[in-house]
């Protein structure tokens, strides 16, 4: 059974040869010592050696909307600055810690799908279709 087949069987509640799995959460960095640990010469050699079944995407979505900040600082499309991430916790920046009220989160600038290009992402999904 190929690997986007048993997916969509699982996800439908049909009988797989076994349980889909793929690597959620992990780094990049990881992915990379993972590949090289096995001596794999692509990122899908890794994945058809260990018999993963879905592809994980790292960065889907090309954010292309207006710069954000976070205390005056660069932040993502979130509020969150890169130095957060690379800290590996992003949970001390918390652009809505100080919102008191409903307006006050109504009147956020949350992020709005037009403000991402999808374009690489179409291609990803393409290339890598064997995969859910």
């Amino acid at each position: 059974m190929k690997s986007r087949e048993r997916v969509l069987r699982a996800i439908n509640r049909q009988e797989t040869d076994r349980v889909p799995f793929g690597l959620f959460g992990t780094s990049v960095e990881n992915e990379e010592r993972i590949r090289k640990y096995l001596n794999a010469s692509s990122k899908i050699e890794m994945y058809n050696t260990i018999g993963l079944d879905i592809w994980h995407f790292f960065t889907p979505l090309k954010y292309v909307g207006k710069q954000r900040y976070y205390k005056g600082e660069k932040a993502d499309f979130w509020g969150i600055t890169q130095k957060a991430y690379d800290d590996g916790d992003s949970s001390g920046q918390r652009p809505l810690a100080e919102v008191l009220s409903v307006d006050e989160v109504e009147s956020y600038q949350w992020p709005d799908i037009k403000d991402f290009d999808s374009t690489d992402f179409e291609k990803q999904l393409w290339m890598y279709d064997e995969f859910a």
